[in-house]
């Protein structure tokens, strides 16, 4: 069974401004303490949320870096293509036919 809780530090803080405004401060060091922890618990979170959104960060850059390493390195495939191209063309004859396309291949 999970236990909700409703009370938020602005409940405690109301409650602290209630003690002073009767000048009952008996119960004042529990409320401080309960302010403590839900402003901890707040702090961790905020901790969690800044370390959660530098990861993404970090992984946006480390994606966007892969992305150009990628096109870089499609970018030199298709460089080497070209000249391996053009060393057979230098190299052989090639008999077009009417399509634009290669007919046969002669040494």
């Amino acid at each position: 069974m999970e236990i909700k809780n409703t009370r938020f530090i602005c409940d405690v803080i109301d409650d602290i401004r209630m003690a002073d405004k009767t000048k009952n401060y008996s119960y004042l060091e529990g409320l401080l303490h309960e302010a403590n922890v839900y402003t901890r618990k707040m702090e961790d979170g905020l901790d969690l949320n800044k370390r959660l959104v530098e990861k993404i960060f970090n992984l946006c850059i480390d994606f966007e870096q892969d992305q150009s390493d990628t096109e870089q390195k499609v970018k030199n495939a298709l460089e080497l293509t070209a000249k391996i191209k053009r060393i057979i063309q230098k190299r052989y004859t090639f008999p077009i036919d009417e399509n634009g396309k290669v007919s046969r291949f002669t040494l």
